[in-house]
């Protein structure tokens, strides 16, 4: 017994010098959906994971997190200068912010600091105007020669001279603006007009209008350190909640050979330091990569990438070692579901065919759905519930009142008869 007590003590050691604890701070400010699959990679990942962030947070909704730091109450700055303190007591290995309003608000109130390189996500202070603003990513891709579609941005020029630099058919991008919301297609030139137009003064603020090229929607999902790329999936859409501007609910993952060099050369220039969820449209006659997006944060689509040989818990390891490895890359081809999203759709347009074939696991789909989040399963289950509830017993009283209708009409006619 006391040489297998021995033997277990030793092997643990030899296990936590292999693998040390590193310690991340993961911070969340608007309590979004997207955060919620984080705690449980950097977990597979062998960290300690604390949370920054509200009761309501999505962060806390599962027991991958090992110590809450509650932001109730705190406004804005106080909430940036809490995240510069907690960054200053140097205990932390790694500090995510995990949304696009955290980075806003972070990014806004830190001034140009270590602190502020260690925290955001882009090591060159001069590419922080690409955080959360379509503006910034636009104009820091026009000055680094990175390939994106021809485009202007307003800031109170004439509109009609703008329009002289540009061809339709064009979109309309709000700076702030996420999920597909803000973005809008105008064929013409008295389409954009009135497009425009219905714009209030804060949403027309440096608003981006870019040519509309035609072609696949590639979705990718990266880790960078240090201008490098760790990992990467790529994948086409193939189907969105609402519009073709809206979020993905399946996506086809293929492998593209050339993303990787592309990647690398958008790494090197922005100083990417960080997650990162880039668009590219691949142009239906040039079969060039435009980049149209690039959101500094992970989602649920990064847990995923795994059935494709993508493992972001393993990138996570190698940032937090500062280890030059070959990046991973898609290893086969696979088509990918977004569970909530497809069952949220599907509940909006009572599309039971769709419900039945997750309930009944048809074509593996379980495999999608993230059994971790306690949050998202509760409530897709109320919702399911609270529903189709009243169908269920809505059959169940017919089936009981039916026959008791029957025989009252029998009684009712014999009586009219007699």
């Amino acid at each position: 017994m006391n040489y297998k007590k021995k033997y277990r003590n030793k092997h643990k050691k030899t296990k936590n010098k292999e693998h040390p604890q590193w310690r991340v701070l993961l911070a969340d400010w608007s309590d979004s959906e997207v955060t919620a699959e984080l705690p449980h990679l950097f977990k597979q990942a062998g960290c300690v994971v604390d949370v920054f962030c509200s009761q309501n947070s999505w962060l806390i909704k599962n027991s991958n997190w090992d110590n809450h730091i509650p932001s109730l109450g705190l406004s804005m700055q106080r909430y940036a200068e809490k995240i510069h303190s907690l960054a200053s007591t140097k205990k932390y290995d790694w500090i995510v912010l995990v949304d696009d309003m955290t980075l806003g608000i972070v990014n806004s109130f830190l001034g140009d600091d270590d602190i502020a390189r260690f925290v955001l996500p882009v090591l060159n202070q001069e590419n922080r105007i690409m955080l959360n603003s379509k503006a910034g990513l636009h104009t820091l891709s026009v000055q680094n020669n990175i390939l994106c579609p021809q485009g202007e941005i307003y800031r109170g020029q004439n509109i009609e001279d703008m329009l002289c630099k540009v061809s339709f058919p064009v979109l309309i991008k709000v700076d702030k603006s996420g999920g597909g919301k803000g973005i809008y297609l105008c064929e013409d030139k008295p389409q954009f007009l009135t497009q425009f137009n219905t714009l209030d003064e804060g949403q027309k603020k440096d608003v981006v209008i870019q040519e509309y090229i035609e072609g696949d929607n590639i979705s990718v999902e990266a880790l960078f350190k240090n201008g490098s790329v760790i990992a990467y999936s790529t994948s086409v859409v193939t189907k969105n909640t609402i519009s073709e501007f809206s979020v993905s609910m399946s996506r086809v993952y293929v492998i593209i050979p050339e993303m990787k060099d592309i990647l690398e050369n958008i790494a090197k220039k922005l100083s990417l330091n960080g997650f990162s969820s880039m668009t590219f449209i691949r142009g239906d006659e040039s079969k060039k990569y435009y980049l149209v997006e690039a959101d500094m944060r992970a989602h649920r689509w990064f847990s995923l990438t795994r059935h494709v040989g993508v493992d972001f818990s393993l990138a996570i390891k190698h940032f937090l070692q500062n280890k030059k490895v070959s990046p991973q890359s898609n290893q086969k081809e696979m088509v990918m579901l977004h569970f909530p999203r497809i069952m949220m759709c599907a509940m909006r347009e009572n599309d039971f065919k769709e419900i039945g074939r997750w309930v009944c696991n048809v074509e593996n789909r379980w495999k999608f759905i993230p059994w971790h989040d306690k949050k998202l399963l509760i409530e897709i289950s109320k919702k399911l519930t609270l529903r189709y509830l009243w169908h269920i017993y809505g059959l169940r009283i017919f089936f009981v009142i039916r026959p008791l209708v029957k025989s009252s009409r029998k009684k009712l006619r014999s009586v009219l008869h007699s």
